[in-house]
């Protein structure tokens, strides 16, 4: 299990109705919020870090009664373990919100999968308003966590602290042990809109009988604009976002298992090019679309059928032209140094490069690594020696597109005349089939 994965839940202050009603924002409020969420963790004498920066944007679409209708749209970034799949760290959806910081449920449209210790509740937390002391504080798994609550006043403003209460007992999320747990929340009297949220959670998770795995998530949200949508501009906007639900609700239930892209999807991006959910879509289109082609170049990889040629430069800046490596036996090794087991193929890697440089055989490295420092970072610290290719933004052309690379590691082994000779062998299996190819050189 990825130990960053290990603590991707999401911690949701939730109180007692509040005594006033702190969120009774007029039609057309737009909020806009910084957000940041960091985790380390550490498992014996593992320790890894991730840091996840997203911007979420609250609009308020109607309102009855006391409830109201609020639009999130949000992007996420910075986070290694993110993957490029558009809808995983996205955001479009609706909710209700009550004017005493309820939030029901029920949502439409698409929430996003990767942002640990998000939610709306964040930055619409419902204690807001109360002069409770003590309070719950609870997750989307596991059991509330009890705090303690002080409240103070200066300015307008109007701070709120949390502290976990000691307990013999012990508090648990998602099965961690927590040990300890501290928010601060700062809101504006004058504006009815939290400014600040800040909160810090330490857990350990026990693996065995002297195992543990501790981590640390930061959250921290900070306002950073307040503007009203226009009342001529809010019928357009409420169209423009029914229709992308729609299409969002339509992909949900299974829009593209026919193989093709919803007509639905087409037809807002025709009618709303610059829409609210058309990023995501001329995303999720493009994303489509390269599957596919990628899907179809892999279908048409074959042992004994000539490599695919492609160019591409090193990340030292050297251009390689793969059909100009004929007469050597050449070893494309698509890897990324995040993926578990492209590392555990890397010493047999270095053992075959070690024996057979300077004696027919060419290895390029294809690496998929979130970033070209990373890739070069690594490859300098692991003593890499043969050529790397940074290629994680797979565009056409590519040498992964081409190859249809969709797993890692994929090796494809090609002979001195350019054609493929085996494809995803493995250490020894490898290392014998190089032996064997050099030998008919």
């Amino acid at each position: 299990m990825h130990l960053i994965a290990a603590a991707l839940f999401c911690l949701t202050p939730a109180f007692a109705t509040a005594a006033e009603n702190p969120y009774t924002m007029p039609v057309g409020t737009h909020l806009v919020y910084e957000t940041t969420a960091t985790i380390g963790v550490e498992s014996n004498d593992q320790k890894q870090n991730q840091s996840i920066a997203f911007r979420p944007e609250y609009t308020v679409l109607n309102e009855n009664g006391a409830m109201r209708t609020v639009f999130c749209s949000l992007e996420a970034g910075n986070a290694e373990t993110i993957t490029t799949e558009p809808l995983s760290a996205a955001g479009r959806f609706t909710f209700e919100l009550g004017a005493d910081g309820q939030i029901s449920e029920r949502t439409a449209g698409f929430t996003p999968r990767q942002l640990p210790g998000w939610n709306p509740a964040v930055e619409f937390p419902a204690f807001i308003g109360s002069d409770a002391t003590t309070a719950s504080v609870s997750s989307t798994m596991g059991e509330p966590v009890d705090v303690n609550v002080t409240k103070s006043e200066a300015g307008g403003l109007v701070t709120y602290k949390l502290t976990k209460i000691d307990t013999k007992s012990t508090d648990t999320i998602a099965d961690a042990a927590i040990k300890s747990y501290t928010a601060t929340v700062v809101y504006s009297l004058a504006d009815k809109q939290v400014k600040s949220h800040d909160s810090v959670l330490e857990a350990e998770i026990a693996q065995g009988p002297a195992g543990k795995t501790s981590f640390k998530l930061v959250v921290k949200s900070v306002a950073k604009e307040r503007s009203v949508v226009p009342a001529t501009e809010l019928p357009a906007l409420q169209k423009d976002i029914l229709a992308g639900i729609k299409v969002m609700e339509t992909l949900q239930q299974g829009g593209m298992q026919s193989g093709k892209l919803p007509e639905e999807l087409e037809q807002y991006l025709k009618d709303n090019p610059k829409g609210k959910f058309a990023k995501i879509f001329s995303d999720l289109k493009e994303s489509f679309e390269m599957q596919t082609t990628m899907a179809k170049n892999k279908a048409n990889l074959a042992e004994g059928k000539a490599a695919p040629d492609f160019t591409a430069k090193t990340v030292k800046g050297d251009e390689v032209k793969l059909s100009s490596l004929k007469g050597q036996v050449v070893l494309l090794d698509f890897w990324a140094s995040w993926c578990g087991p492209c590392l555990a193929e890397l010493p047999e890697l270095k053992n075959i490069y070690d024996k057979h440089n300077g004696k027919g055989l060419t290895i390029i490295g294809i690496s998929a690594d979130h970033d070209e420092e990373t890739l070069v970072n690594f490859v300098k610290e692991n003593d890499i020696k043969w050529m790397q290719i940074y290629d994680a933004d797979r565009k056409p052309g590519s040498p992964g597109t081409i190859y249809g690379v969709m797993s890692f590691p994929t090796t494809v082994l090609i002979d001195a005349e350019g054609n493929i000779s085996a494809m995803n062998l493995r250490a020894a299996e490898l290392a014998e089939a190089i032996d064997k190819l050099l030998e008919k050189k």
